[in-house]
């Protein structure tokens, strides 16, 4: 019994870290006029579209008559992504290793 207390745990972990990355992504989607500010206190608004690489928003801004500014959404929402899918198939390898490791 004790055996499954650890994959149970890191799934819990692992689910809570998606739920809460997935939910600042639906967060930045649904309020754009907020997440896209230019500056904090700048009261420059932009407007967002979604990027799937990396996954965000990109805010674009109207600066004067005709300039455009346009913010990616940060790099570090690919590691991000990367590291919540790897999670799961490095945790399904170790715990195969440990159950061969267990019928030797």
């Amino acid at each position: 019994m004790r055996r499954h207390l650890l994959p149970i745990g890191l799934f819990g972990l692992w689910l809570v870290c998606l739920i809460g990355w997935v939910g600042s992504l639906l967060i930045a989607v649904s309020s754009p006029s907020v997440t896209c500010e230019l500056a904090p206190a700048s009261s420059i608004y932009g407007t967002g579209d979604w990027s799937w690489i990396p996954p965000g928003l990109n805010c674009t801004y109207r600066l004067g008559e005709e300039g455009r500014v346009t913010v990616p959404p940060p790099a570090s929402q690919l590691a991000v992504a990367f590291l919540l899918l790897a999670w799961p198939v490095s945790m399904a390898l170790l715990l195969r290793s440990r159950r061969h490791a267990s019928k030797v």
